[in-house]
């Protein structure tokens, strides 16, 4: 059985892999998703996209790579390029909102869970105690 060694995706495609393997690239590009195409196209090997994608995901076509073949390090400088400034602003957002998720889930961990809901309970509450 042979192995295909490169798969061309289109908006139709199924990924088939990774978080969103459930959901097609379409479906990803609705999404708002092209970040995580960008990281497809330049870290799997395997893995290509048809011309009209790469312009929606924001690869300019010098910025194209020969596949079969990865260059994760391409990833940044075509970021940096296209977002320039924004470019670090967007890392520093997502570190800082992925600091407070957790800094709110750990305080979730550390409260008592104060907020039982039994029937006595909720009883005192609708009766004014």
């Amino acid at each position: 059985m042979d192995v295909p060694l490169l798969r061309k995706l289109t908006e139709k495609s199924p990924m088939k892999f990774g978080q969103y393997s459930d959901s097609t690239v379409g479906d990803l590009l609705n999404a708002g998703k092209n970040q995580y195409l960008r990281w497809v196209y330049y870290n799997q090997g395997g893995i290509t996209f048809t011309d009209n994608i790469l312009e929606q995901i924001k690869i300019p076509e010098r910025y194209y790579i020969s596949k079969p073949g990865k260059n994760p390090e391409m990833l940044e400088e075509v970021d940096r390029e296209v977002f320039g400034k924004l470019y670090g602003v967007q890392k520093i957002i997502a570190k800082n909102s992925q600091h407070k998720r957790n800094q709110a889930r750990a305080i979730a961990h550390r409260m008592p869970d104060n907020l039982a809901h039994t029937k006595a309970a909720m009883q005192r509450k609708n009766q004014g105690h």
